[in-house]
């Protein structure tokens, strides 16, 4: 059965200052396509421009040259409208960001998306509740987000991108505020997402978070230098198998000193 293509970009790059002495091309041609159902990281160092290309394929902005096609249609032409519309109906965007809203209690943040919808006080309350206890901060709801801790917040953060029951998770180092334990239960929570057909992209610089997906896109230098596929392979064997790609453009640095 061919699987549905959710996002494409085509020939995508993203130049800052174009046509100022500081022009930058922050990434240069590129090619993805992330289908329903795939995990996929995007990995690589700081400075990278895999935080670009995510923004890209988020729809939080758009490349200078390319298609951005979402269901076949370039979000290029889409009014805004349309395009927020399609974001907050198919998309959860977790940010590396505590965006929460500090006057907003937890329940309140995380519903934000469902309200945005027009959904039913009921529904609301429901889902909300329902996500909260996926993420064990079931009991944090009518706290503001000031009398919660920065982990908890985190959670309050990835729950706000879960509630919408949305067909891609977009996370931009979404345990970036986690201790070790944390961060692998929510890593479980998509996988166990992902098994049930959510698409999963998550951006990272680290190769065990990365090791929870099915795919890596290894971005250096504003390009997709290579793209491992887990297959068969335990997830042990490819965490070692992304420490190894890392490990030799370390060697490449270090050689060219």
């Amino acid at each position: 059965m061919e699987k549905k293509e959710l996002l494409r970009a085509q020939n995508i790059t993203r130049v800052y200052g174009k046509g100022t002495p500081n022009e930058m091309e922050a990434l240069h041609p590129t090619n993805v396509t992330i289908y329903e159902g795939e995990f996929v990281a995007i990995m690589g160092p700081s400075g990278a421009g895999k935080s670009t290309l995510l923004t890209i394929l988020s729809t939080l902005d758009f490349a200078t040259k390319g298609g951005m096609y979402l269901d076949g249609e370039n979000a290029a032409g889409m009014e805004d409208k349309y395009l927020s519309k399609f974001r907050n109906e198919n998309l959860g965007y977790i940010s590396q960001d505590l965006t929460l809203i500090d006057t907003l209690t937890m329940e309140e943040n995380i519903g934000i998306p469902l309200y945005v919808s027009g959904k039913s006080q009921s529904y609301i309350k429901q889902k909300v509740e329902e996500v909260a206890k996926l993420c064990h901060i079931e009991k944090l709801l009518k706290k503001l987000p000031g009398e919660c801790s920065g982990g908890q917040v985190q959670r309050a953060t990835v729950c706000r991108g879960l509630v919408n029951d949305p067909k891609l998770i977009i996370a931009d180092e979404p345990t970036g505020n986690l201790d070790s334990k944390n961060a692998h239960e929510v890593l479980m929570i998509f996988k166990e997402l992902n098994k049930k057909g959510t698409g999963v992209v998550v951006v990272t610089h680290d190769c065990q978070i990365a090791s929870y997906s099915n795919k890596t896109l290894y971005v250096l230098d504003g390009n997709i230098k290579e793209i491992v596929e887990k297959g068969d392979m335990s997830q042990e064997e490819y965490y070692q198998k992304l420490v190894e790609l890392t490990s030799e453009d370390i060697d490449e640095i270090f050689n060219e000193e």
